[in-house]
């Protein structure tokens, strides 16, 4: 942890509320960006988000500091998303469902580079949504090395740290993840 971060959580401790703000401002989008891929929608991924700051700040007392705050806050997320994932294992993602695409205000998130045609943002949507759909339908085991590693680009010590696993065992888990994936979009693309 460095000192800028170790500072504002020893505040936070003492109940400066505008220190933990700060720290939620800066990690409320990392946060959010994997809660999302392990959630699958921005709602989901919204309440997920807010329920770790509010878990994290009630909880604040207990961080012993012997890793980072972000990797609490992942331990936090994981166990949040894995909460949300129980509750919702009977509806299973739909490849005809779509990723919402726009923000609080109802404006539309940009996801693609301007000069694209629509054709062409159309396309990359569809396999978002196949790429989402697929990592989704990973035992957790393999589904959370996958995000914090490929898609979070964690180190793989961070990663195995959050995971609470030793690096051989997350590279293994990670090395599974990526061909069960493989297979599965494989499957999606021949099918259609």
């Amino acid at each position: 942890m460095h000192d800028d971060e170790k500072d504002l959580v020893a505040r936070a401790k003492q109940g400066d509320t505008a220190a933990f703000e700060q720290l939620v401002l800066q990690y409320q989008k990392r946060i959010f960006q994997t809660a999302y891929w392990y959630t699958g929608n921005t709602d989901d991924a919204a309440d997920v988000t807010q329920e770790v700051f509010v878990t994290a700040f009630a909880t604040l007392q207990r961080f012993r500091e012997q890793s980072s705050f972000f990797t609490w806050l992942h331990w936090l997320l994981m166990d949040q998303c894995s909460r949300v994932f129980r509750r919702k294992k009977s509806n299973v993602v739909s490849l005809d469902q779509t990723i919402d695409n726009e923000d609080e205000e109802g404006k539309p998130i940009e996801i693609t580079d301007s000069t694209e045609t629509q054709l062409g943002k159309l396309v990359k949507e569809e396999e978002q949504q196949h790429v989402l759909a697929a990592i989704q339908s990973l035992e957790e085991k393999y589904r959370v090395p996958l995000v914090l590693y490929d898609i979070e680009n964690n180190s793989c010590q961070d990663a195995a740290h959050i995971v609470q696993c030793s690096e051989g065992t997350l590279k293994s888990r990670l090395f599974r993840a990526r061909m069960l994936l493989k297979k599965k979009l494989l499957r999606m693309l021949n099918a259609e």
